[in-house]
């Protein structure tokens, strides 16, 4: 019994050993899981526009979509490196990911003994993969790759004068893009600048301070530039400010009648503390275990400061979807995997410890409500991998309240088999998804109807919407009947029921031009009369 209870070196040598094995095999087990999930609504909005980009047309102008510019130039290096199958983005991810990783180790080797960046990673994807599949191939899981490469080069202590001016381009390169993927995520900039300052005025005085600031404006202003240059290039610079500009801030607004600032921030930290368990739990031991390692704790805050910004990003918008966190978690992960690792030291060579506290995690693994969700969806998906009813269990663990994912799929199948060539379709629904699997054109910038419903922008979107019916119609119209979305459009009502009541243009339209082919679920397909 001593010695299961005392450190044994022998033992804690062996724990060593399979450690680095047990790691690797969880996180290749979950990025398996990542390679299974399908697209969501969101993914398929960034990959449709993604595909539009790569076909010579331009975000917002051609497609469109109220989200900051990034993310559709991140699907469309994925879709042009990799191809455009579904699993072909989630793996593009995994690979940022996995360059995240070797961040990781970066930072975490200049604190403590590089092998702890082991557990950063695995907390790092564990809390990404659980999420969900509506949860990652978003903006702020790319976002956290950024910001983890731009603390890799602002947590390094180097002062000489080149190095230093170059890593500052780099840094404000890196928090820039961050913010063209997702706005509060550019924030975490003026941490690391001040963190930087503080710790190079000592050393360089005022002419550091200088050479830092002026490299910070000229990495901010690359990437601005390069940006700004591609949608006065291609002509669609106001399409761009009116959807990032004017639509988007007043989408963002509609969740905010109900809380204030503080009430807002407190939940967002509650929901994460309670959703992403191992994070406060490594918080936690990194406090207890290093609380007098300064250099450690140090880098933690900075590290946490930008988090911290990020999170404070998810109490602004106030819709606290899991893929909000994802910024935050990537970083936050890092030194949380640090105080794991000093956990981890004290009882790697005492056996009863260690499987006390593996039994203490698995139990919160498989207890916990949402890793009970979590494992038996892996699970449904091992069966349907294997033959076991895989359209009717995709189904289930696919859709959600206004998603259906085997009737899409199937709609899709239908409008690829059945239309002419060069055929275009239009969507009053929020289902871009169509777009993707049935390889049909757009008939209009609009992939889906949320602009059309809103009350600030309906009546400009719906004349230019109708206005191509009279010159080169679209083949299908697909009609949706379960989108209630007011968190997105400030308005309760489902897309069938705004076209019935509100929209007698596009109804009359239909009537007159269209029948009605086929209905699959919620969506109906109506084609045009004659076949073209």
């Amino acid at each position: 019994m001593m010695v299961l209870i005392t450190h044994s070196p022998r033992f804690a040598a062996w724990a060593d050993r399979l450690l680095p094995l047990g790691v690797a095999l969880f996180v290749l087990g979950l990025f398996a899981v990542m390679l299974l999930y399908p697209f969501g609504r969101d993914q398929a909005i960034y990959a449709v526009v993604a595909q539009t980009l790569t076909e010579g047309g331009a975000p917002y102008r051609d497609a469109w979509d109220f989200k900051t510019p990034a993310i559709f130039f991140v699907y469309a290096a994925a879709q042009s490196l990799l191809g455009e199958a579904e699993a072909m983005i989630r793996l593009f991810e995994i690979l940022l990911w996995l360059t995240m990783g070797v961040g990781y180790w970066l930072i975490t080797r200049r604190l403590m003994d590089g092998r702890a960046a082991l557990l950063c990673f695995a907390v790092a994807i564990y809390c990404l993969v659980r999420a969900g599949y509506w949860h990652v191939g978003q903006p702020e899981s790319f976002g956290a790759v950024a910001l983890v490469w731009a603390l890799v080069l602002a947590l390094d202590r180097r002062a000489d004068p080149p190095f230093l001016m170059l890593r500052a381009v780099a840094i404000a390169a890196l928090y820039t893009f961050a913010a063209l993927l997702k706005p509060p995520l550019g924030g975490g900039i003026l941490v690391s600048y001040g963190v930087m300052l503080a710790r190079i005025w000592p050393v360089a005085g005022l002419p550091g301070a200088l050479r830092l600031t002026l490299g910070f404006t000229l990495g901010g202003l690359l990437v601005l530039g390069a940006f700004g240059a591609y949608f006065a290039a291609t002509g669609s610079w106001g399409d761009f400010v009116d959807a990032v500009l004017i639509f988007a801030p007043q989408y963002t607004a509609i969740s905010h009648t109900e809380l204030g600032p503080l009430q807002a921030l407190g939940k967002t930290l509650r929901l994460m503390a309670s959703f992403w368990f191992l994070l406060p739990a490594g918080l936690i031991c990194l406090a207890l275990f290093c609380w007098r390692d300064w250099p450690v704790i140090g880098a933690a805050l900075h590290i946490g400061g930008v988090a911290f910004v990020a999170l404070c990003g998810v109490a602004l918008q106030a819709k606290f979807f899991h893929y909000h966190y994802a910024s935050a978690v990537g970083l936050l992960a890092l030194p949380a995997g640090w105080g794991l690792w000093m956990l981890w030291q004290r009882v790697r060579g005492r056996p009863l410890a260690l499987a006390g506290l593996g039994l203490a995690l698995a139990v919160a693994m498989l207890k916990l409500p949402h890793d009970q969700t979590f494992w038996w969806k892996n699970a449904q998906r091992l069966r349907a991998e294997m033959g076991q009813d895989p359209a009717g269990i995709h189904n289930r663990i696919y859709s959600n309240q206004s998603f259906a994912y085997g009737d899409n799929l199937a709609a899709a199948t239908w409008l690829r088999r059945n239309a002419p060539e060069d055929a275009r379709l239009a969507v009053w629904g929020f289902e871009p998804i169509l777009f993707y699997r049935s390889g049909l054109g757009l008939y209009h910038r609009y992939i889906y109807n949320i602009p059309m419903l809103a009350a600030w922008s309906k009546a400009e979107a719906r004349a230019e919407f109708m206005a191509g019916f009279a010159t080169a119609p679209p083949w299908a119209v697909v009609v949706q009947s379960n989108d209630t979305l007011a968190y997105v459009s400030g308005d309760p009502r489902t897309s069938r029921e705004m076209l019935e009541q509100d929209f007698p243009a596009l109804r009359e339209e239909l009537a007159r031009g269209y029948e009605s082919t086929a209905t699959f679920g919620p969506l109906e397909i109506y084609t045009r009369i004659g076949g073209s």
